[in-house]
């Protein structure tokens, strides 16, 4: 592996890093695709570009894309979980 192979790994890592992060407050404050903060910066785009970042082969995409996608869906579980949680302790203060 050579030195553009790991920088692009690295960047397509924090990539994929920052697209979770970005789709789980995305997804747990209900922001609308036009009143993202970041412009048109959308977690699920950061996570495409990571693990395209990551693809110097065929092979290590999707290695990186079977890693990626399960951890998105398991993130939209544990916030759905979450947010109804939040519903039902704020049905029991009203």
């Amino acid at each position: 592996m050579d030195v553009v192979e790991m920088v692009r790994m690295v960047v397509g890592i924090f990539l994929v890093i920052y697209g979770l992060g970005v789709s789980a407050y995305q997804e747990f404050h209900d922001v609308k695709y036009v009143d993202q903060h970041n412009g048109v910066i959308n977690g699920i785009f950061c996570i495409v570009a990571g693990i395209l970042c990551c693809a110097t082969t065929i092979q290590r995409g999707v290695i990186i894309g079977v890693i990626a996608i399960p951890l998105w869906g398991l993130e939209q579980i544990i916030i759905d979980k979450i947010k109804a949680s939040n519903r039902h302790i704020n049905k029991i203060e009203k």
